[in-house]
């Protein structure tokens, strides 16, 4: 959920990182652990590779069935 705040809400990775956004994390949830910025980065940047991948394949498919059923 917080990877996907910061992703829709075009938050800066590092608004993670403020005391603000600490406490008010915590006053929901006391026991919560945030992970930094860096980390929320690496897991944006794989999921969006792990994305890319995937279109690449489905447009290796379409590509072959273009190929196949239209030439």
């Amino acid at each position: 959920m917080l990877i996907r705040y910061i992703v829709m809400g075009d938050h800066s990775f590092l608004s993670i990182e403020s005391k603000d956004f600490h406490n008010l994390i915590h006053l929901l949830r006391k026991d919560v652990s945030i992970p930094s910025a860096d980390i929320i980065k690496k897991e944006i940047m794989n999921t969006f590779n792990n994305s890319i991948k995937e279109i690449r394949k489905v447009l290796q498919v379409c590509k072959l069935f273009f190929i196949f059923f239209y030439c």
